[in-house]
């Protein structure tokens, strides 16, 4: 059971440690996408209760589905605060839907923050990888500052 620590944050960083938990989160086939940023936050908080959790928080004029900080009080004493921003888009399938989330993701600012962007129900394949070519950079796996999981 993966679940948030100092050691797993400092030493593999706290977007990988999200990108495992996700793919243990089994939301099943819910309605909508409502839905879906309730069950996650359920199950986040769930694995990590020291974590601050929170639906729809507001950040730089836009709200964000879920934002995850992890900062143990040792943490906060060094000044290393890690924080995540979460997104969530149920049935990516129209080119409106693609350009609302790409306007999403801009608005948290992935070259600086860390952003994990859930893709639940239908996903069209073109917008996945037109996702992928756009956020090439982003992407990286050794500094990646963004990532992208279907469920």
């Amino acid at each position: 059971m993966t679940k948030l620590t100092p050691l797993s944050v400092n030493v593999g960083g706290l977007l990988p440690r999200l990108v495992r938990m996700v793919a243990e989160w089994e939301p099943g086939d819910l309605d909508h996408e409502r839905a879906y940023h309730r069950s996650l936050e359920e199950f986040l908080r769930r694995r990590n209760p020291d974590a601050t959790i929170e639906r729809e928080y507001r950040h730089l004029g836009t709200t964000v589905d879920l934002y995850v900080e992890y900062s143990p009080l040792w943490a906060r004493i060094w000044g290393k605060k890690r924080e995540a921003f979460i997104e969530i888009k149920r049935d990516l399938k129209r080119k409106s839907d693609y350009n609302r989330l790409v306007g999403q993701i801009e608005d948290l600012d992935p070259r600086r923050n860390l952003v994990l962007v859930i893709l639940c129900g239908d996903t069209a394949p073109q917008w996945l990888t037109r996702l992928g070519e756009q956020y090439r950079d982003e992407l990286d796996d050794d500094d990646g500052r963004l990532a992208i999981i279907e469920k």
